[in-house]
């Protein structure tokens, strides 16, 4: 029997180390910069100038609706580049004082250096851009005498009547982006706000139900599959957008363990049953 030469798996962190070295080994502008080609894509390259033209701004004291302004990189990324750059792990930092451009700003660094971990003297809120919870609550802002001034690509709204402005995103990042710090409060639903407690350090609380945008999650099987209870799922696979929500149910309705599932997009039945969860 003829023997298969089975290439063992690199490591993550090999990986990481492996492209460090392959870095460290270029010596000119114009080498890394046929190196970057190479291995990022176009929408890569640009994501990751976006975040260093960032930077230098940041490091100037501009306020994110101004870097906005001038760079077209959404406030969402201007905070977690904000975030990285004072609490990171140090990369950003490093970069920006060899290029002498923390020269400039000796008392950076400090919670007082940024916009974003610094008091705001203006409130900053998220709320859902588009989607069931979008309408109501601009509703609800509006009948608490609040009144936006809506930025040019409708992603950031600046508060005309009180010091309190909006940053209109995806209802998933909500709840990251007020552990950041990049936004006071949020308007969100449980389900996401429930979802996003298992994976940050620091998870947003619920401070007050606002009574609309409720919302039932269910299963959804093929017509064909003999559903009666929750027992039935064990050792399937799932599809879903809110695995820790689904492991915590089936555990407590005796579901077991499914053998894996996915929740790189939102699930969709086809003519399928949905039994209540």
């Amino acid at each position: 029997m003829k023997k298969r030469f089975v290439v063992p798996k690199i490591s993550r962190e090999e990986a990481e180390r492996a492209l460090c070295r392959a870095l460290l080994s270029l010596r000119e502008e114009a080498e890394l910069r046929a190196f970057l080609r190479d291995l990022c894509t176009p929408a890569e390259l640009e994501a990751l100038g976006d975040r260093w033209a960032v930077v230098p701004l940041l490091l100037a004291g501009l306020p994110y609706r101004d870097i906005h302004d001038r760079t077209g990189v959404s406030v969402t990324t201007i905070g977690r580049v904000a975030r990285f750059l004072h609490g990171g792990y140090g990369g950003y930092r490093t970069a920006a004082e060899r290029l002498g451009l923390l020269a400039a700003q000796p008392g950076w660094g400090s919670p007082g250096g940024s916009e974003a971990m610094s008091a705001r003297d203006r409130l900053r809120v998220a709320v859902q851009k588009s989607g069931r919870l979008a309408e109501p609550s601009r509703e609800l802002l509006a009948r608490c005498g609040l009144a936006f001034r809506e930025s040019r690509d409708r992603l950031f709204c600046f508060g005309e009547t009180l010091p309190i402005d909006l940053l209109l995103v995806r209802d998933d990042d909500i709840p990251g982006l007020i552990a950041e710090g990049v936004c006071d409060l949020g308007i969100v639903g449980r389900n996401v706000l429930a979802e996003a407690a298992g994976e940050l350090e620091a998870a947003p609380r619920e401070l007050l139900p606002l009574g609309f945008g409720a919302c039932r999650l269910a299963l959804a099987v093929p017509q064909d599959f003999a559903y009666a209870r929750p027992a039935d799922l064990a050792g399937r696979r799932i599809a879903t957008s809110h695995p820790r929500l689904l492991a915590d149910w089936l555990a407590r309705h005796g579901g077991g363990a499914p053998r894996s599932w996915s929740s790189r997009a939102r699930s969709r039945s086809r003519r399928g049953s949905a039994p209540r969860s």
